[in-house]
């Protein structure tokens, strides 16, 4: 019995060592992780920075052209705008939530109505309201982007 106490007493600082051996290869793996999952998530903000970005200019693009439609003449080219977009999002996709895909998708079926719009030259009465209707879930988009990041209102 007393040579199992003393087993007991030697083998004591080695388990010890080896806790504490233990304890820091895992606190480094974690905070390694850490460390990763901060810079996924500063370029994740880059990236939701610059699908804002693009959105916003996106929005003004459009504003331009139904304020050019009110006064029944043709504005800029919505195609140029479009094809801006869609290039910026599929650069930027790489870091895109499930979520944000979701809704871009949404967006982008909002878009091909305007899209459409200008394809078929609709009268500019009908082409407001169908760029009223994007200009609207352009805002709702950039809602959904904030939350998605964390920034809730």
């Amino acid at each position: 019995m007393s040579d199992n106490i003393e087993y007991f007493k030697a083998s004591l600082p080695i388990a010890a060592l080896v806790g504490v051996v233990v304890g820091a290869f895992l606190n480094s793996r974690l905070q390694r992780k850490d460390k990763i999952r901060e810079h996924l998530f500063t370029y994740k903000i880059k990236s939701y920075m610059e699908i804002a970005r693009i959105i916003t200019e996106t929005m003004s693009g459009m504003e331009k052209i139904r304020n050019s439609y009110y006064a029944r003449r043709d504005g800029d080219n919505f195609f140029l705008i479009y094809d801006k977009l869609k290039d910026t999002i599929s650069e930027q996709s790489l870091l895109i939530s499930q979520n944000t895909k979701s809704d871009i998708n949404e967006l982008f079926i909002s878009l091909q109505n305007v899209y459409d719009s200008e394809i078929w030259k609709k009268d500019y009465d009908i082409r407001i309201l169908i760029y009223t209707s994007a200009l609207s879930d352009c805002k709702k988009f950039l809602l959904k982007l904030q939350n998605d990041i964390g920034f809730v209102n």
